[in-house]
């Protein structure tokens, strides 16, 4: 029996994109879990369906920045970068 569960997949519509690792960015930017600014995680739930998904894909681009600058072994984001 596999007992190994699937990530769930969100939808834009209802779910947050959190995923329980809530710390804040040192200099104050983003959500070091979500990526999201403390602006869009407190704005969340009154986001329409399309803000909720625009928000979305700036987080896979977020994400991938700082896979990246892993990558590269560079400094993390500044704020101005989210």
């Amino acid at each position: 029996m596999n007992t190994r569960k699937e990530p769930r997949l969100r939808s834009a519509t209802a779910d947050s994109p959190c995923v329980n690792v809530c710390a804040l960015h040192p200099d104050g930017s983003h959500c070091l879990g979500c990526f999201r600014t403390s602006t869009e995680i407190g704005a969340w739930s009154s986001y329409s369906t399309d803000e909720r998904e625009a928000v979305l894909r700036e987080l896979d681009d977020r994400r991938e920045q700082r896979r990246e600058q892993r990558r590269l072994n560079r400094p993390p984001l500044s704020s101005n970068s989210i």
